[in-house]
């Protein structure tokens, strides 16, 4: 998107400054009639459905619908809520009336949406001077505390295309310290190429030297404003939940209908990098990137996402699949379709491990400990939309040392195989712990299979699409591994 001075100059638009708000919100009193409405959100032009009180919209509506009977009063843009913007870099602004007698007719709170951009050249020229220096601050502190970058080409222009195409903001002196939240997590998540959710909000200033966020003000009517726009959950900074979750009761920020009122969570204050202060809003602001984005970006996001139940669904939903794909071919030499493996807490590698063999039968061995671990896998592989079929077969193992395991393993082997040949057996060794992992090596019969996955790791997960799957025969002469990258 172009936002060079050429295309604004301000011959071309409206500059809306403090005084310029106050002279057209003091003109009719608070409570304009309908043309007089009408002509207020005419000169607001997009910023009307953002800054407008409803009933100033509403009048405004209807002399619209007086004016043009036949023309749908939707394409004037003066509907509330507006649509949020979601693409990417989209970030959302909650900015308090702090002058609500002088600006009687704008809300108490409203929303301002704006959009970090790359390659823009230069910030929106309409933008406020305070917004842009803050834009400024966010670049430079996520460039030096996450020490990523240079963040130099990213620059902040308006959510909407047509939002400040005729109206002026530079001149406007407002307060945004308490927009640094949106503004940081909206620009992480553009430099991780991922969309936010439209129902999720934030409000909260930051100082490095203070060790994170801190306070914001005109906190319940930013509550509502959120809550009327859409948002189900609030982040505000430490030390305010009991404030905000006091406005939620007060001005029953619920729906009728279901009893869902606004949850309200915290960011944080005990860290000097701001993708661990803004952590809990990040890990539900992210929209999950689905299976058309790049390999890169659905990495990213594994590896970002906290909660280990979610990661280990998102891998197998959108990482698998693809993972899977690239190391059937390996594969092709293998005749066996009799699996035995280690049920593990970790990510799904039995999945993995089914995925690749495609077995006919599966024989699942787990300790006490991972028995639950061991119910779950079963469950999931029995329910009717698993994507394989086949005979499963669960076995709990009590031996904690290596010739405990290995006597175990062998008469449970035995008892899955019965009457087939040693080549119908594939043993995958990727999950488990070393020394059950040697036991089921050895426990398996000359001429079986042996698959194992390995990926580079990271934090305690692997990291996606580096998985390399090594495959051999055991006891076979001249048997050569085969390798997946």
């Amino acid at each position: 998107m172009a936002t060079g001075a050429s295309r604004h100059s301000s011959l071309e638009s409206i500059r809306v400054t403090q005084g310029w708000l106050e002279k057209l919100c003091g003109r009719f009193g608070k409570c304009p009639t309908p043309p007089q409405a009408y002509g207020i959100a005419v000169e607001l032009g997009p910023l009307a459905a953002w800054w407008l009180r409803d009933e100033v919209l509403q009048a405004a509506v209807a002399r619209f619908r007086e004016l043009f009977p036949h023309t749908d009063p939707r394409k004037t843009g003066w509907t509330f809520p507006p649509r949020i913007p979601q693409e990417c870099g989209s970030c959302w602004l909650l900015l308090a009336n702090r002058d609500s007698k002088r600006l009687s007719l704008l809300r108490p709170c409203f929303a301002f949406p704006v959009r970090w951009v790359q390659g823009a050249g230069e910030h929106h020229p309409h933008l406020p001077r305070n917004l842009i220096d803050l834009a400024e601050s966010v670049l430079a502190t996520i460039e030096r505390q996450e020490k990523v970058g240079p963040l130099h080409t990213w620059k902040l222009a308006p959510g909407a295309g047509d939002l400040l195409e005729k109206h002026d903001l530079s001149q406007l002196d407002w307060s945004f310290e308490s927009a640094w939240a949106p503004l940081a997590a909206g620009l992480l998540m553009a430099t991780w190429g991922t969309n936010p959710k439209k129902d999720v909000w934030a409000t909260g200033g930051y100082k490095a030297a203070d060790g994170g966020m801190v306070a914001v003000d005109h906190l319940a009517e930013k509550a509502e404003a959120a809550w009327r726009l859409g948002a189900r959950v609030l982040f505000v900074p430490r030390g305010q939940r009991d404030d905000a979750q006091k406005a939620v009761s007060d001005r029953r920020l619920s729906d009728p209908a279901t009893g869902q009122a606004l949850q309200i969570g915290e960011l944080g204050k005990d860290s000097s990098r701001p993708s661990q202060t803004l952590k809990e809003y990040l890990a539900q602001l992210e929209l999950p990137p689905d299976r058309e984005a790049p390999k890169g970006v659905r990495a990213g996001y594994f590896m970002r996402v906290p909660d280990f139940n979610q990661a280990q669904d998102y891998y197998r939903r959108f990482i698998l699949p693809d993972v899977l794909k690239d190391n059937l071919p390996l594969m092709e030499p293998v005749q066996g379709n009799s699996l035995v493996t280690l049920v593990s807490k970790s990510l799904p590698l039995v999945e993995l491990a089914i995925g690749l063999v495609r077995p006919a039968s599966c024989l699942l061995l787990h300790n006490k400990e991972l028995a639950e671990e061991a119910r779950k896998l079963s469950d999931t592989i029995r329910s009717e939309d698993y994507p394989c079929k086949f005979r499963l077969m669960t076995r709990q193992f009590d031996g904690e040392d290596y010739q405990a395991l290995l006597e175990e393993f062998k008469g449970l082997i035995a008892e899955f195989l019965g009457e087939a040949s040693s080549g119908d057996l594939v043993a995958d060794l990727t999950a488990g712990q070393r020394v059950m992992n040697l036991a089921l090596y050895d426990a398996v019969p000359p001429g079986s299979y042996i698959v194992c996955c390995q990926a580079e790791q990271h934090q305690g997960r692997p990291k996606p699409f580096t998985e390399r799957i090594s495959i051999w025969q055991k006891g076979v002469r001249g048997n050569k591994d085969n390798k997946g990258h």
